[in-house]
């Protein structure tokens, strides 16, 4: 009996992969459990403790199933030297991006990876993920250099205030193009001078602006609150009432179907707000390179340590290589991740 192959969705909830096998001749019988024989058949190659398999009829050949014990299981794996994404014991055919798995980068389309680029990019240092972050003032960006260089993903500005930024659209045309994942933030303004009343209500009109912007736009990371002070501005909310209207706008934001993040200084957090308030994950600004993702061994090091739990991007540096991740400036922000990039 001849080898192939094919995926399977539907002949049992769990089951993923079908290979058809000459079977021995003890194995007639339908719904036996062949799981022994079957890896030594296959030569150990789908030993995974997470995996069964059974021997089943199909138009009159014997099948050998492959089935996920875990049934809910998500996540990557390698079937036959190709890499798949698997939702629910299934292969998400809805998963069509770019995605890095185990140090090796893939482009996935309907949860099969269509390509890698193994041995292609320079790794960040330590092994480190590195997150591009970029706004008009970047410029034109050879987003083809950006994901080459290792960039996992990028945040990107959508809107100063309720202005949309003049190059977000450009930017998330050519990064959904190339399906790298993006993120946007919003540089607010409505905590200039205002109680919390007053912000409140700016909060909601500038939050609706953004959630504006961003229709139609496929947002799978982060959407963050960039809160800090341009020159001139002064701020009249305590801690209190601060960290009280972040609150108010980020469940504006999540309410609208994205995934919030509060984007600000360490010394802005810690100064300005009540961190054990923060309602949501946490992008830290604090410019002091280390040469890898572990934090600064000094106060604010610590401090940030401290809320290593509520942070998943680190903005390490405003002095990255703009050459390097094809930009046309000659510097870049570059932030750590320490989470999913796309929660």
């Amino acid at each position: 009996m001849t080898i192939r192959k094919r995926l399977l969705s539907a002949v049992l909830s769990a089951a993923v992969l079908i290979t058809v096998v000459a079977a021995p001749a003890s194995a007639a019988s339908t719904d036996k459990d062949y799981t022994e024989w079957a890896r030594a058949a296959q030569e150990q190659k789908y030993a995974a403790e997470d995996f069964g398999y059974t021997v089943r009829t199909v138009d009159g050949e014997q099948v050998l199933y492959r089935f996920l014990e875990r049934q809910d299981y998500t996540g990557f794996r390698i079937v036959d030297d190709t890499m798949y994404k698997f939702l629910n014991g299934v292969v998400d055919t809805g998963f069509s991006r770019y995605r890095p798995v185990d140090g090796v980068y893939y482009k996935f389309k309907k949860g099969v990876a269509v390509s890698s680029d193994k041995g292609k990019h320079v790794a960040p240092a330590r092994d480190t993920k590195v997150i591009t972050d970029i706004s008009v003032w970047n410029g034109a960006v050879n987003f083809d250099r950006m994901e080459e260089a290792g960039a996992l993903g990028i945040m990107m500005r959508a809107a100063y205030g309720t202005r949309e930024d003049n190059n977000f659209r450009a930017y998330a045309k050519a990064a959904e193009k190339r399906d790298i994942p993006y993120g946007v933030y919003q540089f607010v303004t409505w905590h200039y001078g205002t109680d919390l009343n007053t912000a409140k209500s700016k909060a909601r009109q500038q939050a609706n602006a953004l959630i504006s912007i961003l229709k139609g736009r496929n947002v799978t990371g982060y959407v963050a609150l960039d809160l800090e002070l341009e020159g001139g501005a002064r701020l009249k909310m305590d801690a209190e009432d601060l960290t009280t209207a972040a609150n108010y706008y980020m469940s504006l934001i999540k309410a609208a179907g994205y995934e919030p993040i509060l984007y600000g200084s360490i010394s802005w957090i810690l100064e300005r707000m009540e961190p054990d308030r923060i309602d949501v994950p946490l992008w830290v600004a604090y410019y002091y390179d280390t040469g890898g993702d572990y934090f600064p061994l000094n106060a604010y090091g610590f401090e940030m340590y401290k809320l290593k739990d509520q942070i998943v991007l680190w903005q390490f540096t405003s002095n990255g290589s703009g050459a390097a991740y094809g930009g046309t400036l000659k510097t870049m922000d570059l932030s750590y991740l320490y989470d999913d990039f796309e929660p």
